[in-house]
């Protein structure tokens, strides 16, 4: 099965780990059969720049045009990191998919959609999985433990109680990305960034959580 991988920008850091963009990409590389789509993230690049812009005006639609605008700043690490195998790193517009390439995207061009929205609607153009790469290992019950398995439905009220919606808010999805998910029956890994767990998750081993039906994985 395809797997899109939607990478966090809070893995890539600011200043960008390098070193890990690197690796990951290599992986990329090995994996590139199964892997249409890479969606990256803004991470502390768009929040620090959020919070810049939130002290000139409270305008929601800036905010997230500039949060879009980092989601292409980190994209374009991993361009320079794979080559000519992937696409120049572009906003999402619909599934318009280069074949024989990876194809890399930032955000939406519509303010207000995630990164993980866009890596579902791909997913559920190519009728892929998508791999959730975090800086955290998985989704964490009430107890702080990593959950092996959670349905739409009990992700979806949590989701509620935790995550507000405004520009640069961070839960591992987000309300609009869940019930796309749950629409498609989109199985979704949600995993920590060790290149390791990001390679066993590519071959259906998952160490962190699976949101939906674990069967439909690889």
């Amino acid at each position: 099965m395809k797997a899109v991988l939607s990478i966090g920008g809070s893995t890539i850091g600011y200043p960008p780990d390098t070193e890990w963009v690197s690796k990951l990409s290599s992986l990329i590389r090995e994996e590139r059969d199964k892997i249409p789509a890479i969606v990256v993230g803004g991470g502390p690049l768009a929040r620090n720049m959020i919070g810049a812009v939130s002290k000139l005006s409270d305008n929601n639609q800036v905010k997230d045009m500039v949060g879009i605008g980092a989601t292409l700043l980190n994209a374009w690490l991993f361009k320079a990191a794979l080559g000519e195998m992937a696409t120049e790193p572009k906003l999402y517009e619909g599934p318009f998919l280069e074949k024989g390439r990876i194809n890399i995207f930032g955000g939406s061009i519509l303010p207000g959609l995630t990164t993980d929205f866009v890596a579902l609607s791909v997913a559920e153009y190519v009728g892929g999985v998508v791999i959730n790469i975090t800086n955290v290992e998985g989704i964490y019950d009430e107890n702080g433990k990593v959950m092996p398995s959670i349905d739409y439905d009990e992700l979806l009220k949590m989701a509620i109680e935790k995550d507000i919606g405004s520009p640069g808010s961070h839960f591992p999805l987000d309300i609009p990305s869940i019930l796309l998910a749950k629409r498609s029956s989109i199985p979704i890994v949600v995993v920590g960034k060790r290149i390791e767990v990001v390679r066993d998750a590519l071959k259906g081993r998952v160490r962190g959580t699976v949101v939906g039906q674990s069967e439909l994985l690889m």
